[in-house]
């Protein structure tokens, strides 16, 4: 029998301390500020290069410092940055960064030599950037034991971060940069933008300098460590026709899918029709396999996916412009009509994945693009599919043609089997849309000045409507990126477009679960409370190399992600998991280990991204999203499915809630940013291989 505690949060989130029930591989990791519990001693700082023109540090055996390049246009639209390495060795590397359409150009070599690593950017410009926001290299800080705030430098010329009895890690510029700042007050982000609106046309040069903290030093890299040599392989490497295992036995009692009834969700645990606890893991195919290929292949993947141990798919990307066709049919001028083709595909899919036991799990909203024939006020503001998504929480006549399209895809026969939609218990699940939210991903597309003015006037009058009816003020569009209020005025937005898209499903009959969108995995608490007003709590959540040497006590990881979205009282799923990158060359570490926290954790329903978005036919290249043909992942995968699906791991036995009040939600002074997440946690991201986690939402959330 399992027993449950509740974890008391107060303070800053970081004043997490529990007793464990066996010591953990991190011992008294969760007992962040306890007097009583010495910090642990730090390790000696280490700095790599990568592959992408940055650098890595790392300290306590954990990755705390990690770069990035960024930039944007004007009205701070994202800028296509194209960046390729020209050369790397162990302390050397030469890279070129590429703004698509806006005459930039930079040349960066980077040396590295002792506790020091200098990078050199030759920047070209070859006409005015007025307007253009700017851009450079940002710095993603984690707080190892010790460390305090970091601070910017005078003039705009770099930072220093106290990291440990008076030594400093020291990042200096050789000119002043066009701008230096925690982006939105983050003291552990911070933007340095090489580029601005007033850089002139022409070349310059601006050297940057990173310098360890005392003892520190610059080691070999991971890309020397695995060696340099080409990792890619034959499209024939994989027999693409066959699995190499069989665990279609797995899927024995349950063909078609649903033959045991629909799955029903009962508190935090997913039931079948006649009671049974149900496991679901899956994958996702996602974009051109959906609508290419023999209806023999599509049958016969469908057996391999069996084979490979799977009983739950997520069809995804459906609908979006970059796939041709797609469900409106090739090059389509409007999409407010469902092409019949395409359809008719789509149901193959459904009846053939179910008569191999495998439940289908299927998206409403990925990468729509409303089109002009669509007549859509206000559709010049939309210029990408973010912008769509983004748009429909504020704007009614997006939001009811996305009611729209869900009666068309859901409300019809499947015509492989005659079956309506709405009576398929082979269904286990539907969500409204993918990766949209106002809280992390798209508010900031909303706010004043940010080029959008229809939108943002529809934005101010739902914050404004919103704020009145919770009663907390005066609140702008502008306050919700700060703390406080306005984080909670975006929940209530976002909770009432999910109530609504939940009630237009059941209005024609929807029977299956839904989902309202996932939360990402490193984004805020905040973000849960409008999740619940669907029937199963989802997340995304990806990892990086070696995250499996993370260690938990001082940086979060996949693991981390995911625990930190499961909610008191509701499944959990997972519909994109994996490891994000290029080249990720230790790929597969994770599925086992993953299959295993999964089950420990008791998380419902687990979906790898991706087994493959090409053609459903023979697969030509190497594609990262695609298991399918990877000969890392094969080997680990079917592995994984069988531990997971068959209680190998059994499940925890004690349960700890972690109780998060409306100040740690929603923000106060003491919290920085309103973003408090599982990050901050150190009871979350060491407990999450040894009990059993789960939030718990304040009353009102």
């Amino acid at each position: 029998m399992n027993t449950c505690n509740r974890l008391r949060v107060t303070g800053a989130v970081v004043g997490l301390v529990i007793s464990l029930v066996r010591p953990s591989p991190w011992s008294n990791a969760f007992a962040a500020s306890a007097p009583s519990v010495p910090p642990a001693p730090p390790a000696a700082w280490a700095a790599q290069l990568t592959r992408d023109g940055g650098i890595l540090g790392r300290a306590q055996w954990s990755d705390v410092v990690r770069t990035t390049y960024a930039f944007w246009g004007p009205n701070w639209q994202w800028q296509d940055v194209r960046l390729a390495t020209k050369s790397l060795t162990s302390d050397a590397s030469t890279f070129q960064i590429q703004i698509q359409d806006s005459g930039i150009r930079i040349e960066g070599k980077t040396s590295a030599r002792g506790d020091t690593v200098t990078v050199d950017y030759d920047i070209n410009t070859t006409r005015p950037l007025a307007g253009f926001v700017g851009g450079g290299i940002e710095f993603y800080l984690t707080r190892p034991a010790g460390a305090a705030d970091p601070e910017l430098l005078p003039g705009k010329k770099g930072f220093r971060w106290p990291t440990n009895a008076g030594q400093d890690l020291l990042v200096s510029f050789s000119a002043p940069l066009a701008d230096l700042y925690f982006e939105g007050g983050n003291k552990n982000h911070i933007r340095c933008m090489l580029i601005g609106p007033n850089t002139p046309v022409g070349k310059q040069r601006v050297t940057m300098t990173f310098r360890l903290p005392k003892g520190g030093s610059v080691e070999p890299s991971r890309d020397a460590a695995y060696g340099f040599a080409n990792t890619t392989w034959q499209p024939d490497t994989v027999a693409w026709e066959r699995a190499a295992v069989d665990l279609s036995f797995l899927n024995a009692g349950d063909r078609p899918a649903g033959a045991r009834g629909r799955i029903r969700a009962q508190g935090e645990r997913l039931l079948d029709g006649e009671g049974r606890e149900v496991r679901l893991w899956g994958t996702n195919l996602s974009g051109y396999m959906l609508f290419n290929g023999s209806k023999a292949n599509i049958c016969a993947q469908a057996k391999r996916l069996s084979a490979l141990g799977f009983n739950l798919a997520r069809l995804h990307h459906h609908d979006s412009g970059w796939v041709q066709p797609n469900v409106f049919g090739a090059n389509a001028q409007s999409t407010r009509k469902l092409k019949a083709d395409s359809l008719a595909v789509l149901d193959t899919w459904v009846k053939c994945l179910n008569d191999e036991g495998i439940y289908v799990w299927l998206d409403l909203h990925v990468g729509r693009m409303f089109l002009p024939a669509d007549n859509v006020t206000g559709s010049a503001e939309i210029k990408d599919a973010n912008q769509a998504r983004a748009f429909a929480f504020v704007n009614p006549q997006l939001e009811r043609l996305m009611h729209e399209f869900a009666k068309q895809y859901l409300d019809r026969k499947n015509i492989a089997t005659g079956q309506r939609y709405a009576d398929n218990a082979g269904v286990f699940a539907v969500q409204i849309v993918n990766e949209s939210d106002l809280g992390h991903h798209f508010g900031a597309m909303l706010y004043p000045g940010a080029g959008s003015p229809l939108h943002e006037g529809l934005f101010e009058e739902s914050v404004a409507q919103s704020a009145a009816r919770l009663k907390v003020g005066k609140v702008r569009g502008k306050d919700t990126w700060a703390p406080g209020a306005g984080k909670q005025v975006l929940g209530d937005i976002e909770s009432g477009f999910f109530r609504r898209g939940v009630a237009n499903l059941r209005s024609f009959g929807w029977k299956s679960l839904v989902a309202a969108a996932p939360t990402w995995g490193e984004a805020a608490w905040n973000l849960l409370p409008p999740l619940t007003r669907g029937d199963v709590i989802d997340v995304h959540a990806y990892g990086g190399e070696e995250e499996l040497s993370r260690n938990p006590r001082v940086s979060a990881g996949v693991l981390t992600w995911v625990a930190g979205a499961r909610v008191v009282g509701y499944p959990l799923a997972v519909s994109e998991w994996g490891l994000d990158g290029v080249l990720i060359r230790d790929r597969f570490t994770l599925p086992l280990h993953f299959a295993a926290v999964a089950s420990l954790q008791g998380w419902n329903a687990v979906m790898h991204f991706a087994y493959q978005q090409t053609s459903v036919d023979a697969p030509d290249r190497r594609d990262r999203w695609a298991s399918a043909v990877d000969p890392a992942l094969l080997v680990t995968m079917p592995a994984a499915a069988l531990m997971y699906r068959a209680g190998h791991v059994a499940p925890a036995r004690r349960t700890l809630t972690v109780p998060l009040d409306m100040e740690t939600l929603y923000g106060g002074n003491n919290f920085k940013g309103g973003n408090n997440s599982a990050a901050q946690s150190r009871a979350v991201r060491t407990l999450v291989e040894q009990s059993r986690i789960a939030m718990e939402l304040p009353a009102g959330a």
